[in-house]
């Protein structure tokens, strides 16, 4: 026979819900995975190269971006795409320290620019 402080537990919103999602997650399977992440290869850089992966021309594939700040008279910037290089730019300063790449579509064409601050120098 049910006491009343058994009645009340058992009609308490908090056991219903709790009765309820038990029934739920022995329907529904367990291992959802949408996604499987493998490790494929290792890179070492040097502690003055910077990667960055962004999908410059909206194709839905990333392009890696590097920065290669080992020379204190220039900066080399290589895109490439597939393991090709696309494009490589030389500046002749050194970027800015805090967050020195900016890379938007400003003008909506579909294509990203990347935007790099370096000092001004006299």
């Amino acid at each position: 026979m049910i006491t009343g402080r058994s009645k009340q537990i058992i009609t308490h919103p908090a056991f219903i819900s709790l009765i309820m999602l038990a029934s739920l997650l022995m329907v529904l399977p367990i291992s959802i995975s949408k996604y499987r992440v493998k490790n494929i290869e290792t890179v070492y850089l040097s502690p003055n190269v910077y990667m960055f992966y962004n999908d410059l021309d909206s194709d839905g594939n990333s392009e890696m971006i590097s920065f290669d700040i080992m020379d204190n008279k220039q900066t080399k910037i290589i895109v490439s795409r597939n393991d090709k290089i696309v494009k490589q730019y030389d500046l002749r300063f050194q970027p800015t320290l805090y967050r020195p790449v900016w890379i938007e579509d400003y003008n909506n064409d579909g294509y990203k620019e990347i935007y790099i601050f370096t000092p001004v120098s006299r």
